[in-house]
């Protein structure tokens, strides 16, 4: 509801900036010339920088999703890798469980 009420008083604030800026101007472009309104004129102008404006932010858009999206690769991999070491760390700690029994068992007369 907001943007509508925002467009309807854009388009009458471009309305009276239309009544008020009728006159004729001519346009070079490659050697065509072009007559036409002001506010034409400009409202094209102004279509053309949004038109612009939103291709650029495509493709930051793009860029970005595609940043995020290398991002969550390499923080799947980092937690794979994560719980490869985990899995490693406990099978350390059981092996050393076993040698600490077995030490228990059987003490080497050599030590201390």
């Amino acid at each position: 509801m907001f943007t509508l009420i925002l467009l309807v008083i854009l388009a009458l604030v471009f309305s009276f900036f239309a009544t008020a800026n009728t006159q004729i101007i001519t346009i070079n472009l490659a050697g065509n010339t072009i007559s036409l309104p002001l506010y034409i004129a400009i409202g094209a102008t102004l279509l053309i920088g949004l038109s612009l404006s939103w291709v650029i932010s495509l493709v930051d858009s793009f860029t970005s999703a595609m940043k995020i999206s290398g991002k969550e690769h390499d923080i799947k991999d980092a937690k794979t890798r994560i719980n490869e070491l985990t899995r490693k760390v406990n099978d350390l700690e059981i092996e050393n469980a076993k040698l600490a029994e077995r030490t228990k068992r059987n003490p080497d007369p050599d030590s201390m």
